[in-house]
């Protein structure tokens, strides 16, 4: 008998063999069959077992439990499809190596075969290829909405969630653009308000601060200079010219 040890890619040819060696076999009792089961598992595989006491009655519920572990259709073909696609380029002229390469190969499709049909493997490469393709936040999603499905969802059903999650991508983009448009636009309000108060500020500070004379150096303006109103006109304009300033404004 082959022996078990969890890990799924055996776990076909393991329960194929054992069904028709032990479990089908009318010479052994359910006390044979659960102790050719306990020799035949190890690692993961006999931990499963391992609250059963041995016994005809807990036979059927073990065989039962351990198929319940790993006979999950969606697990099973997940893991050969994904070990078809993860089998390691040939890169030189071996003849070893292409035989290695089209036995795994012949495996994994064995494998699945006897779980899918035709129609169904295709589906099966098309989904794992796309789903190796989108980003993994998208994939757990994905991962979350089929937890509870035993058997692998139909492409239409990968390809219905990809358009739904996209529309949902985009309009989450869109409300965060909108949101960070008005952001900006409220901060630009405000800064533009802080600067046309601050310049606001500075223009009546710069109005209240008392100005130099041009004529006398006092700390008063031109116009109310008393040195410039007293003096004749014909002088007052000549220091008006001569100061640059205009005579229209006095």
């Amino acid at each position: 008998l082959p022996t078990f040890n969890g890990d799924l890619g055996q776990w076909i040819r393991f329960r194929d063999t054992f069904t028709s060696l032990v479990h089908d076999s009318d010479k052994l009792t359910d006390i044979d069959r659960f102790n050719y089961l306990n020799s035949s598992l190890t690692g993961p595989a006999a931990r499963v077992l391992e609250s059963f006491s041995v016994s005809a009655t807990n036979y059927a519920l073990a065989w039962a439990r351990l198929r319940e572990r790993y006979e999950n259709p969606r697990a099973l073909v997940d893991h050969h499809i994904n070990a078809l696609l993860d089998i390691e380029a040939v890169r030189k002229p071996d003849g070893a190596l292409l035989s290695q390469l089209i036995d795994t190969a012949t495996n994994h499709v064995r494998a699945l075969e006897s779980v899918l049909k035709p129609s169904e493997l295709w589906e099966a490469l098309i989904s794992s290829h796309l789903s190796r393709k989108i980003d993994s936040s998208s994939l757990d999603e994905w991962e979350k909405r089929i937890m509870d499905t035993p058997n692998r969802p139909a492409l239409r059903e990968f390809a219905k969630f990809l358009e739904q999650r996209s529309q949902y991508l985009t309009r989450k983009e869109t409300t965060k653009s909108a949101a960070s448009s008005a952001t900006s636009v409220t901060t630009r309000n405000k800064q533009r308000r802080g600067d046309h108060a601050k310049q606001y500020e500075a223009a009546s500070y710069l109005a209240n601060q008392p100005s130099a004379c041009l004529l006398c150096k006092a700390e008063h303006a031109l116009q109310h200079c008393s040195k410039l109103l007293t003096l004749p006109f014909a002088e007052k304009h000549e220091a008006i010219k001569r100061l640059g300033v205009c005579f229209n404004c006095l």
